[in-house]
């Protein structure tokens, strides 16, 4: 399967409203870097400008779109396979979501690290997706059995 649509998959897992711009272009931004292997932490500074130029606009408000689609998914998208990614708690004290520059560095590592383990991506994330829609299963069938 081609990375954009891996890439794309996760984010929708993750939370993201696929009908936002940032969606877009986070897509795009995770792609590019991922396919690059870039591990820099900054790396809108990397393809921002390829990115604005593609897309005819500043730079400024693709990160702003960027920024407020993370927002929505870090408190209303999947929080275990957020903390898989990030590696800490929504629970804890950390509760600010990260920049798009720390979002997709993370994501892009993520990425990365499943490859160097000889990881199938895409069977990895049908594993996480399908095993939400089991436990969601189970939780109903033992709310059905209480009644």
């Amino acid at each position: 399967m081609e990375r954009q649509e891996v890439v794309e998959m996760l984010l929708g897992q993750l939370g993201l409203s696929t009908t936002k711009l940032g969606f877009l272009y986070l897509s795009v931004l995770i792609t590019l870097a991922w396919q690059d292997k870039e591990t820099s932490t900054q790396p809108f500074q990397i393809y921002g400008n390829q990115l604005a130029k593609e897309a005819n606009i500043f730079s400024g408000p693709i990160y702003a779109n960027m920024k407020y689609a993370i927002e929505e998914a870090w408190f209303l998208g999947d929080f275990k396979l957020l903390e898989a990614i990030f590696g800490y708690s929504l629970m804890s004290l950390v509760t600010e979501e990260p920049s798009p520059n720390k979002f997709v560095h993370g994501i892009v590592n993520f990425l990365l690290a499943l490859e160097r383990n000889d990881t199938d991506v895409m069977a990895f994330l049908k594993f996480v997706e399908r095993d939400g829609t089991l436990l969601r299963s189970i939780s109903s069938w033992g709310e059905e059995r209480d009644d």
